[in-house]
């Protein structure tokens, strides 16, 4: 594992970060601003069901600037079960292979997990 330095965007007010940067063994250490993100629901992007797609903006210290930085549901889910306020975590890329259900055609994707560091 490599520890990665991802370029900080600024947009407005805000400065962000896109975790798709990281490739297989990537990753960052960012310090929480807020134990879990902001909810978004989307208003054109719907899933199978019809509900729409959630996307959560999150916010930490990244190196010595404030970032926000978007997750999907899933990864939300055990990004926020990775401590609470000013704990340090680790969001780690690890490359996998899938199969496209509809295509069956082989594919490489980066898949994020996290840990609380201690």
């Amino acid at each position: 594992m490599a520890e990665k330095t991802l370029q900080i965007t600024p947009k407005g007010q805000y400065n962000n970060i896109n975790l798709k940067e990281l490739e297989d063994g990537d990753f960052i250490v960012v310090k929480k601003k807020f134990a879990e993100g902001y909810k978004f629901e989307s208003k054109t992007l719907k899933k199978k069901d019809g509900s729409p797609v959630i996307s959560y903006s999150c916010r930490a210290t990244y190196g010595d600037k404030e970032v926000s930085f978007w997750l999907n549901e899933a990864q939300h889910k055990l990004y926020a079960a990775c401590g609470g306020i000013d704990d340090a975590v680790k969001i780690i890329a690890k490359e996998e292979k899938k199969v496209n259900p509809k295509t069956k055609a082989k594919m490489l994707i980066n898949v994020l997990s996290f840990e609380k560091v201690q």
